[in-house]
């Protein structure tokens, strides 16, 4: 019998899994219908949050996937009483909970995340219980080119430090893995790259002068130590090569 999963959230991320799921049942929330009304092979719950947690008794894996917000501290609190040790919980979260320099996962959190301080509060909420933390870097894919990233103002700043990236579908992958034996997982393609090496190329490629400056903000590079991450199979290890393949096949 296929295992069940359930994804608050069917958003960007969820799509991926969505798409690469072989594995499991799945059902997702939604606020909008027409916004996942494609997702044939998905049971649809509409959910928003403060709604009523519904029943997740009946699900091995939960994922957590929604966008951080003041909201989602008190969802968080509230799940708690709804799941129980037999189930895998994932909340999704983000490598913008890490400060300057290099930051594995037993590294303080002393980030400022673009969301304000809700990942860092949910992350101390969850922090000694069952629910496993995923922070995945920024996330890239055909859809999310990062040479669209600079379209606005045509400028790279802090364009010496690392950038800390990941396709979209190797976290999917990740996320449907077959199990989790750490509580914390770093997730960012493995390749490392400077900004400017990277993106010059793909301003070069792509035909999109960029303007790259160099100044003195303090470089943060995102790292694992997790054997679960470092012997994962990535399928993009290197981004920079995805986008290359991507704009040839254009």
């Amino acid at each position: 019998m296929r295992q069940k999963l359930f994804i608050f959230g069917l958003g960007h991320l969820a799509r991926r899994i969505v798409k690469l799921n072989s594995n499991f049942k799945i059902t997702g929330t939604y606020r909008n219908f027409s916004q996942v009304e494609d997702l044939i092979d998905v049971d649809k719950i509409q959910f928003s949050l403060g709604d009523p947690i519904p029943n997740l008794s009946n699900f091995d894996r939960i994922i957590i996937n929604f966008p951080p917000q003041s909201v989602l501290i008190e969802f968080i609190k509230k799940l708690q009483n709804h799941i129980n040790d037999s189930q895998e919980v994932l909340f999704v979260s983000s490598t913008s909970v890490y400060g300057e320099g290099k930051s594995d996962e037993k590294a303080k959190l002393n980030g400022t995340p673009h969301s304000g301080p809700y990942l860092l509060e949910i992350e101390k909420l969850i922090n000694n219980s069952n629910i496993i933390c995923v922070r995945p870097g920024g996330l890239v894919d055909d859809q999310r080119n990062p040479i669209n990233f600079f379209k606005k103002t045509g400028k790279v700043k802090s364009s010496q430090n690392h950038i800390n990236y990941i396709h979209t579908e190797d976290v999917a992958r990740f996320l449907l893995k077959e199990s989790f034996k750490s509580n914390v997982y770093n997730l960012v393609a493995p390749t490392k790259y400077i900004k400017k090496d990277f993106y010059q190329i793909i301003a070069d490629t792509y035909k999109n002068p960029l303007e790259f400056i160099q100044d003195d903000t303090p470089d943060r590079l995102i790292l694992s130590n997790e054997p679960e991450v470092n012997n994962f199979e990535f399928l993009y290890p290197n981004l920079l090569n995805y986008f290359l393949d991507l704009s040839s096949n254009k």
